[in-house]
Parts: structure tokens; sequence; C-alpha cells
């Protein structure tokens, strides 16, 4: 179809229209069904655009789950956004599978115009692959006619959203490790996994540089199952290697992550496949979030809890209410904010607080942990205050894979302690 359009504008140079129809989250409908049934889905989906197409208008399959149509001059922009809202209604109408059972699929549309969007069928594309970001990153199941507006706020975006996906597809992301200790008995009491992104040209990049990116294309969903099988596989690693043997390792769960209906259902299905021991996985979930009124939210907590898994309050702030609010939580780990090390905090409000938490936390077999210790100084600072578990650089920055089974074996952490 492209050489068609290359052809239309080299012949006419009249305007005319596309649209990209991209199925949504096409990977669900394959894990649930298969290639081949999935194939026919399409093929299905297919049949009814088709239906529905003017004369003269051509649609192409462009990719697995993308079809592009192309309308010629006789048709205006209102009669192409007509026909775009027209089958968007017909995509959500069921599809029917395996006889009598029948499928709801959604899918994003994009609109652009030629020559107003692009003068090649290169620029085309791009102005429509925006727009599709954008229906993506919104939900999907609506459509987008392009604007030069639009594409100048969202093309770097785009562009990260496009080597996000590449970067998954080559294997760029990977977990980093940072060691957790326990000063009072000097031991090794476990480690964090960390995202990183090694970037072709931008080097090793933290989670701050991509991760909100990620969260708006629902790519968000792949770092959480990802994530946990990396972590279960390092875990056991280390469990082999059998330099400690009573440890955890821990996750950070986003709040998107957690609005995911299937979360517990996939972190099950990777525990059952690894056969390994939910008691020593803390999955972390921001303060707000563990207060979060979301039912889907409220409900994966509960059923990781159920599974297994330990739960952390990551970044606990200095809030009297906060401990009456973890009296209704099943909470295993509190790691502290960073506030509690800054000296401009009231030193005697924070010791008071502390000293509320530790008894709290005493009576219900909770584990503090300090984070974001980054010096002897701040370790001094925490254990003053009772607090003896601790993460941060004074013990070590997050390490690969190898250097942290290297740091296990050395026993480094005791040297600074």
């Amino acid at each position: 179809i492209n050489a068609s359009i290359s052809s239309y504008i080299t012949r006419q140079s009249l305007p005319f229209s596309l649209i990209m129809i991209d199925v949504d989250k096409f990977s669900e409908i394959i894990e649930n069904f298969g290639k081949d049934e999935a194939n026919k889905i399409i093929k299905n989906l297919a049949l009814h655009i088709l239906d529905v197409l003017p004369k003269r208008v051509e649609m192409a399959r462009i990719g697995t789950d993308k079809f592009l149509i192309f309308m010629k001059s006789e048709y205006s922009k209102e009669e192409a956004l007509a026909l775009t809202r027209k089958i968007l209604s017909i995509i959500i109408e069921p599809i029917t599978i395996f006889g009598d059972n029948t499928i709801n699929i959604t899918a994003s549309l994009s609109v652009c115009l030629y020559p107003n969007h692009g003068n090649t069928v290169k620029q085309l594309m791009e102005s429509l692959d925006i727009a599709m970001y954008i229906c993506k990153r919104n939900g999907g199941s609506q459509y987008l006619l392009y604007t030069e507006e639009t594409g100048a706020n969202e093309t770097e975006n785009l562009q990260y959203y496009k080597q996000i996906k590449k970067g998954i597809k080559n294997k760029e992301f990977t977990l980093y490790y940072q060691p957790i200790i326990n000063c009072e008995n000097k031991e090794f009491y476990g480690f964090e996994g960390l995202l990183r992104w090694n970037h072709p040209e931008l080097g090793l990049l933290s989670p701050y540089k991509f991760i909100s990116i990620m969260e708006q294309s629902g790519d968000i969903k792949w770092v959480g199952e990802w994530g946990l099988e990396s972590l279960i596989k390092e875990y056991i690693e280390v469990k082999r290697q059998g330099f400690v043997s009573d440890f955890v390792c821990t996750m950070n769960l986003s709040p998107k992550q957690l609005s995911d209906p299937s979360l517990s259902i996939e972190f099950q299905k990777l525990i059952r496949k690894y056969r390994v021991s939910t008691a020593s996985i803390v999955l972390e979930i921001e303060e707000f979030a563990l207060f979060d009124k979301h039912d889907t939210i409220k409900k994966n907590i509960k059923d990781l809890k159920d599974l297994g898994f330990k739960i952390a309050v990551d970044g606990f702030g200095l809030d009297f209410n906060g401990i009456k609010r973890l009296e209704e939580l099943q909470v295993d780990i509190v790691k502290l904010d960073k506030e509690y090390l800054d000296p401009e905090t009231d030193a005697t409000l924070k010791q008071q607080f502390i000293n509320l938490l530790i008894d709290f936390a005493s009576t219900r077999n909770i584990t503090i942990i300090a984070e974001c210790v980054e010096d002897s100084n701040a370790l001094k600072s925490v254990r003053d205050l009772g607090i003896n578990v601790v993460q941060g650089f004074n013990f070590s920055k997050p390490l690969s894979k190898e250097e942290l089974e290297e740091y296990i074996k050395s026993n480094d952490w005791v040297a600074h302690i």
C-alpha cells in the first residue's frame, strides 16, 4: 500500500486521508489463544472492516496487529473521520471464536491528511505514529486526528517510546541489585532489584528517565513480570551459591502495575514455574498507593498477600497518622523516607516518632529499613534512632548480577558497619 500511496502523490498530488488501526493489547490475545487463533481473530476483524469501506478505498495489513486505510481525494476530512468512528464502533462488537464463544477486543485509530501532515509516505506514517502513541497512552479504544501542535509536543516522547519497544525486543533492560544489611548482627539481610536500561547510545539509564513513558504505553506490565522473573532467578542463584542462606529480595511495584487486574495471576504463574517460596520475596509499594481506594489495587494487594508475598511500604514519611493507617494493613516491612536523615528535621519529633514506630513494629513482627544511607554519618544517625537494617551507598551502590554475587562472597559490608 505504501507504493500505491507514493504513486498517488507523484501522479495526482491531491489531498487524501490515511487511517491507521492498531489492535489494543494484542500480545494478551496471543497469550490467551495462541498465535494461530489470534491471527484468525485479526483476519475476522479485517473482514468486518472491509464490509464498511467505501468504493476505491484501499486497506492493507501492515503488521501483526495493524492496518492502514488509504482514502483518495474524493473523500473529505469529515468523511474520513466519519469512517474512523464507524470502524471503531465495529471493532468493539464481539467476535465469534471456537464455535459459539465470543471475544471482545478494542483498537486505537489515528488519522492524518496529505499534504497538511506530511509530503511523503514516511512523514505521513510518522504523523500517524504520533497520534497512535497518544491514543495508546490514554488507554486505547479511541481515535485521534494528528495536528501540528500534537506533533511538536509529542515527537520526542514517541521516539523514546519506539526506543523502549526496541530495547525490550533487544533485551537491553536489566536489573541491578542494591544490598540491604542488618547492622545489629552484621549479616546480609537481602537485596533490592532496581531496573536499568542499557541504552545503546545514552548508556546506563535509571527508571526516572523512562518509567513514565512505560506506564503510559502499557509496557509497565512487561516490567512487572520480567522484573519478578529476573529477581527470582537471581534469588535462586544466590541461594545456590550458599554464602548466605536466609535473605529476602525486593522489587518496587508502581500504582500503575497494581492497577492491572491480571497482576496477581501472572505473579502466581512465575512462582509456580520456579517453585520458589514467596516468603522471601518482598513487593514494595509506595505509601500513598497502599492506602488507595481503587478496588483493583486493594484486591491485588490482598491477593499478593494471600499468595505469601511480603509487602513493604516504601517511602514511609514522618506522619503519626501513617502509623494508624498501618494498623489496618498486613505490612511486613516499612522502608523509611530519606527525610529521617535530613538534619533540618526536628530531632526530638523525629525520635518520638521513631520510638512509636519501633514499638508498633515490634508487636507486629514488622521490619524497619532505612534507605538512602549514603555515608558513615548517615549510618550513625539512623542507628542512633534505633534502626539497624540499612540500605544505601555506605554499603554499596547498585551492583550487576556478577558484582552482587562477589559482594556477598566477600562479606564486604562488615568493614562499613
